[in-house]
């Protein structure tokens, strides 16, 4: 998010220019961005990120009875 907020910056002021390429391309496993900051997380990441919700998910519900989505009342 913070590459976007800079290439924004600098889209709208007198420092033009882009993120850093090295900065683009440090974490390929996880996130793709082109050189307007638009950027998409792959696949495996949103995968990964799904994993570990319903892990949350599954330990708040065996250990409290509950999930955040569902409160008894």
């Amino acid at each position: 998010m913070r590459l976007k907020i800079l290439y924004t910056t600098r889209k709208y002021s007198t420092l033009q220019g882009i993120a850093p390429e090295e900065a683009r391309d440090r974490y390929p496993q996880l996130i793709t961005m082109d050189t307007e900051s638009n950027f998409s997380l792959t696949g495996g990441f949103k995968q990964a990120i799904a994993e570990a919700q319903k892990i949350e998910s599954d330990y708040t519900q065996s250990h409290f009875g509950h999930t955040p989505q569902r409160r008894p009342p």
